[in-house]
């Protein structure tokens, strides 16, 4: 019988010395963990082998006096088991998912980590609140309160067919002595697309194209009760053109400026024209129009909540003024829940 004890980093190892030099008969008597520290750490074992290991595994080591070696006494046989059925107990352990050696322990962290990294890309992005309860923790409308009110917002937007809705409705329909004013010298027949309409309602129109010219439209404009200023539809990314429209509206004190937005949109969209229209200009109100061309009408709610910007008017479809509502968060939700049709809401 041959007893040796082997260190190394893992039990694999440990009982690949064992094989190696007692043989593939050899038997595990005991295990110990090894600590170096509180990471690094390595697996000393026991082992025995019956077999001399330079006699051939088949073949009885050699006896010079002929004689049969002696039996093992029932004493010894459990003497040599009990380690035996430690060890068996710890090798169950171990392949239960507890590695005592740091390198197997360093191994299974690393892949821990890659697959929570790999659950977290892959995971679904999580359900945005349900509208009634954005509704409940946000100001999502405000009533238009300024005397000189500007839309401002993207080509396309619609904020010359607004300007004219809004115009008709206070001087129609609420008789308000109103006056128009336009910055929209860019847009071919800007001008007189709003002349048209200052004509039937009838309401003072002046083309401004710089702060010096807004400011003698104003003044002629003293008399009016609301005064709607249409300006040039630009890109949000054109920031000459934002800085040129932010230096000729400076010239209004007490200004309210809403920002027009096509409710089709993706709300990505809404956010960049938002902060980049932010980044030249005073907003104090978002302005949905073409409601009757989306199919999804949540960020009526949801771009308020987000974009911390109260909505006071909604649009939907060309009829002026009657395509036109005013808003409180009650009817901005109702909007919202069903993606309501045009005509289905009364002004």
């Amino acid at each position: 019988m041959r007893v040796a004890k082997y260190k190394a980093a893992n039990m694999r190892d440990a009982l690949a010395q064992a094989k190696r030099e007692l043989g593939e008969h050899a038997i595990i008597l005991s295990t110990r963990e090894l600590r170096r520290g509180v990471v690094d750490a390595g697996i000393e074992i026991t082992a025995v082998t019956e077999v001399d290991q330079a006699t051939d595994a088949e073949t009885p080591p050699a006896n010079p006096s002929g004689t049969q070696p002696p039996a093992l006494a029932e004493a010894d046989v459990e003497r040599i088991m009990a380690p035996l059925r430690s060890e068996l107990r710890a090798l169950r352990t171990m392949a239960r998912g507890n590695p005592t050696d740091s390198a197997a322990l360093r191994h299974e962290l690393a892949e821990l980590k890659r697959s929570i990294d790999a659950l977290g890309a892959g995971a679904a992005a999580p359900a945005p609140p349900p509208l009634e309860q954005v509704a409940r923790t946000a100001r999502l409308t405000a009533r238009s309160s300024g005397r000189v009110v500007a839309l401002i917002g993207p080509t396309g937007a619609g904020k010359t067919t607004t300007v004219a809705k809004l115009a008709a409705r206070a001087a129609l329909v609420r008789g308000f002595r109103v006056g128009l004013i336009t910055l929209d010298d860019y847009r071919v027949g800007g001008e007189e697309q709003l002349r048209v309409y200052a004509e039937l309602i009838p309401a003072p129109l002046f083309l401004a194209t710089n702060r010096i010219e807004l400011a003698r439209a104003l003044h002629s404009l003293v008399d009016c009760d609301l005064v709607y200023v249409d300006t040039s539809g630009r890109s949000p990314r054109d920031q000459l053109a934002q800085s040129e429209l932010a230096s000729t509206l400076s010239a209004i004190e007490g200004l309210e400026t809403h920002l027009v937005l096509p409710a089709p949109s993706a709300p990505a969209y809404m956010d960049q024209a938002t902060a980049r229209y932010r980044s030249a200009l005073s907003v104090d109100r978002l302005l949905f129009t073409k409601l009757d061309e989306a199919d999804d009408l949540a960020q009526l709610v949801r771009a308020p909540a987000r974009l911390g910007l109260p909505v006071a008017h909604l649009t939907m479809g060309q009829a002026v003024p009657e395509d036109l509502e005013d808003v409180d968060d009650a009817a901005l939700l109702d909007y919202a829940l069903h993606n309501r049709p045009a005509g289905s809401r009364t002004a």
